[in-house]
């Protein structure tokens, strides 16, 4: 280690002749410099290639490096010029497997000028939805769980370093889903890895979480092994919970207070469309409650009041994946309501979480809590952060977390919860390290494809800029303005997004799309 470490020190010498200043006014020689890292030696670190590449839309040219460091593959991209003197590294969302440099949160960062890092944290799929790399593999699970990540993030940043001659003035992490977990697992671990972490929609509390999923499939399923729930039911549900929890849009920003009972909406004698059968009502009443309590888990609820929307597909089936479905559907219709969550059960439990793995044929259809969760725990205790945060808070940390109120697939109460546990941990200065803000109208991560919705999308306000601030200005945010506007650019709806626990609160007059006339309160 040693040996290997002065042989670092000697080639971070050697680019320093190269590199630019920390205003990145010398790129003299990009190529030259870039070339260089080809021979970086650091401990684990494997340079597959280096590059410099001409700018893509709204990005500095860059210097583009890729790798591995043990068995996570990464790609690093470093501004040739326009370098903002940081680093950043994005997340993976899924089950990673790629590396997904077209996602917004990598191409931000960029665009931005940091230099940008993604990995694929720890193994190599075709598709992010692929699991079978975790079947008994304990490293590879680990790798995904935490290892792989900070490894990355320490190699990539001493990369950069020796790239540019400079250390970086600051660090931050960005990710959603998955990768909002890997930025809670960042701060509970390894709390010196980054200044800023921005974690959207983390999908924490790993088990609990899998048991609203199971749920959803469960109480779904008939003895014959089919849906129970008329899919064609959905506009009625959806029209019914917003006229009853929603605002003025329609947009339910308080799900968790929401109090409809589908009940309302059944039929009084016969079946028709503009009512729901007692089976229905069924149905809807275990989806929105959620699993039943155990000692093996949290319950916290089941889906949103007001995720509706989402519980089809809003962009339709590509036509590719409806042709291989029946080979990979284990009986679940490709048109089923809560298709992600039915289909991400089985996956997530016969491949990922199970210890030793289930059978190959394994379906969440046939779930025995007694037979099963004793293998699913200590996996999924391994993939959920802990929510005690005094060494990041001792550090200087600063953790942002967004969260979509209609997200189906990591229920607002979830991240809620997490939220108010490191409250508890952090006491009263906890608003000094962590802050949270609710997304009125959002799905998991974005909205997808499809019409607009009234709710906000995740262009409509900017996180990022408001970490950076904290972080760099010392400016805590109080409040993100998030403003929605229809496809001629009209403002539709504006507000402040209210570090939790304050709430945005209408002022009763003028125009609901100034943000001058609500108050966080």
């Amino acid at each position: 280690m040693k040996n290997a470490l002065l042989k670092f020190s000697f080639i971070v010498i050697g680019l320093s002749v190269f590199a630019p200043t920390a205003n990145a006014k010398n790129d003299a020689d990009a190529k030259t410099r870039c070339e260089v890292l080809e021979n970086l030696v650091i401990p684990d670190l494997k340079i597959k290639s280096v590059k410099v590449l001409s700018p893509e839309a709204g990005q500095p040219e860059y210097c583009r490096v890729t790798g591995f460091v043990g068995r996570a593959g990464f790609e690093l991209r470093l501004p040739t010029s326009r370098w903002n003197g940081k680093y950043y590294m994005a997340g993976c969302g899924s089950f990673c497997g790629t590396l997904r440099t077209q996602d917004p949160a990598y191409k931000d960062g960029i665009s931005r000028g940091y230099a940008t890092i993604v990995t694929d944290a720890g193994h190599q799929s075709w598709t992010p939805a692929g699991t079978k790399w975790a079947r008994d593999d304990q490293e590879a699970r680990t790798d995904h769980a935490w290892r792989a990540i900070h490894n990355v993030a320490v190699a990539g940043r001493q990369i950069t370093q020796a790239y540019y001659g400079f250390n970086v003035k600051r660090a931050y992490f960005n990710g959603c889903s998955n990768g909002g977990r890997q930025g809670l697992m960042e701060a509970a671990r390894f709390p010196d890895d980054f200044d800023g972490i921005l974690a959207e929609a983390p999908a924490q509390n790993v088990l609990s979480m899998l048991m609203v999923w199971t749920n959803t499939l469960l109480s779904d399923t008939a003895a014959d092994g089919k849906s129970i729930f008329n899919a064609k039911k959905m506009p009625l549900v959806q029209r019914a919970v917003a006229k009853a929890c929603g605002d003025a849009d329609g947009v339910v920003s308080d799900p968790q207070n929401c109090k409809f009972d589908p009940a309302v909406l059944q039929c009084a004698v016969a079946d028709s469309p503009d009512c729901l059968s007692a089976a229905d009502v069924s149905v809807l009443r275990a989806w929105y409650g959620g699993p039943s309590g155990s000692a093996d888990y949290e319950n916290l609820g089941g889906v949103p009041f007001g995720s509706e929307v989402f519980w089809t597909g809003r962009g339709g089936v590509p036509l590719i994946l409806r042709a291989i479905w029946p080979f990979m559907s284990g009986g679940l219709p490709i048109d089923s309501v809560l298709l992600p969550l039915k289909y991400g059960s089985t996956l997530l439990m016969r491949d990922v979480l199970a210890t030793p793995a289930f059978d190959s044929d394994y379906n969440a259809k046939n779930f025995d809590p007694a037979r099963d969760l004793p293998r699913l725990k200590k996996f999924s205790a391994e993939m959920s952060p802990s929510s005690d945060l005094r060494a990041f808070k001792a550090s200087g940390g600063k953790l942002l977390i967004t969260q979509g109120t209609a997200d189906v697939a990591v229920p607002p109460a979830f991240t809620i919860d997490y939220w108010r546990k490191t409250q508890a941990s952090l006491g009263t200065q906890a608003p000094n390290t962590v802050r949270m803000f609710m997304v009125p109208g959002m799905g998991h991560c974005g909205n997808g494809d499809g019409p607009r919705l009234p709710g906000y999308d995740t262009g409509d306000y900017d996180p990022l800029t408001a970490l950076e601030k904290w972080v760099e200005q010392g400016i805590a945010p109080d409040a993100i303005i998030a403003t929605r506007r229809d496809e001629s650019g009209r403002v539709t709806r504006s507000e402040p997004l209210c570090a939790l626990p304050a709430r945005a609160v209408y002022l009763g007059k003028g125009d609901r799309a100034n943000p001058q006339n609500w108050l966080c309160r």
